[in-house]
């Protein structure tokens, strides 16, 4: 997000050539590392970037890169939120990701319809 990069592309480019050995997951308002919790400030763009993941076969390590010490959070509950939030956007992920009617609507790029899928 920092580069202006969309995080599903960049997975989805990546799995083309080489075996996905780690999903790094934080989030941020787009101008520096905010270390904030996953899907927290973007979640279409993480629900994407985990459908992305899951296309492509991902299974393996998801790893949090939040700081919650800059908030006062106590970092065991934000920890344990990051896994549940992430877990929540996993399931909507792995529906999407099998979704026909959405793979149908991307592959016609009808914007419109992909959002009232997704959404």
């Amino acid at each position: 997000l920092y580069a202006g990069e969309m995080p599903a592309k960049a997975a989805m480019l990546a799995a083309r050539r080489s075996r996905i050995l780690g999903l790094h997951l934080n989030d941020a308002y787009g101008k520096r590392d905010d270390g904030l919790m996953a899907g927290s400030v973007h979640p279409v763009q993480t629900v994407e970037l985990l459908v992305a993941m899951q296309r492509a076969g991902y299974a393996g390590i998801i790893y949090f890169d939040t700081f919650p010490d800059h908030a006062g959070l106590n970092p065991v509950e934000e920890a344990r939120a990051n896994l549940r939030l992430t877990d929540r956007l996993i399931d909507v992920a792995a529906r999407l990701a099998h979704d026909p009617a959405l793979a149908e609507a991307q592959g016609r790029q009808d914007a419109a319809a992909v959002t009232l899928l997704v959404m």
